[in-house]
């Protein structure tokens, strides 16, 4: 979205699963140092909160503003530091591109066969096509809009781009079974989405 949106919060409870993967964490490391000591027979004592996971969360925006005093704001789905870094229109959707940095940009170009913006100096460096942002974006984009989401996300695979549709929550669980990821398991009867990890 714009950056003149109203603040709109995340579509699911982020900052309480966060916060109990910590905690898992916690507990891990507090078992492990029982073990590690020996002869211990108390435990630890756990604290965690939403407010102090939601700030370490924040990550690159909370080291800006720690660091330098600089405050984030809304870029919609536009990263502050990268561009292009965000997700543009194409002919039946959008797709997702993270050139994260003047290698990755220049192959990008040549996965939409715009190395003309790869040879402009005005886009020659990250710093550079931050700066100009907006006009890169259009650029971008009206080249996109060419053809389908699919066919560009092909390409940028070609390229080594990280890049992707986007996708709806079925499109979502339709490609991480195409990817042999196993989605879903069926634990007594009722269907459940697999847990991430994956043990030997």
């Amino acid at each position: 979205g714009s950056s003149q949106e109203e603040p709109v919060k995340v579509g699911v409870a982020l900052v309480d699963v966060l916060t109990g993967l910590h905690l898992g964490m916690g507990v891990l490391a507090a078992l492990r140092h029982r073990d590690l000591i020996d002869g211990e027979k108390s435990g630890q004592r756990i604290e965690i909160n939403l407010l102090s996971t939601a700030l370490s969360s924040l990550v690159n925006q909370a080291s800006a503003y720690i660091n330098t005093g600089t405050v984030a704001r809304p870029l919609g789905n536009k990263h502050p530091s990268i561009s292009p870094y965000e997700v543009f229109a194409t002919g039946n959707g959008e797709l997702a591109v993270a050139a994260g940095n003047d290698s990755l940009f220049k192959r990008f170009c040549q996965a939409i066969d715009r190395e003309d913006l790869a040879q402009n100096p005005e886009y020659a460096t990250n710093d550079a096509r931050v700066a100009r942002r907006e006009r890169l974006a259009a650029e971008i984009e009206h080249t996109l809009v060419t053809n389908t989401s699919e066919h560009w996300f092909s390409n940028c695979r070609e390229y080594g781009v990280p890049a992707g549709p986007v996708n709806d929550i079925a499109q979502a669980f339709k490609f991480a079974e195409e990817l042999g990821l196993d989605p879903v398991q069926n634990i007594s009867g009722t269907r459940v989405v697999s847990n991430p990890l994956n043990f030997s």
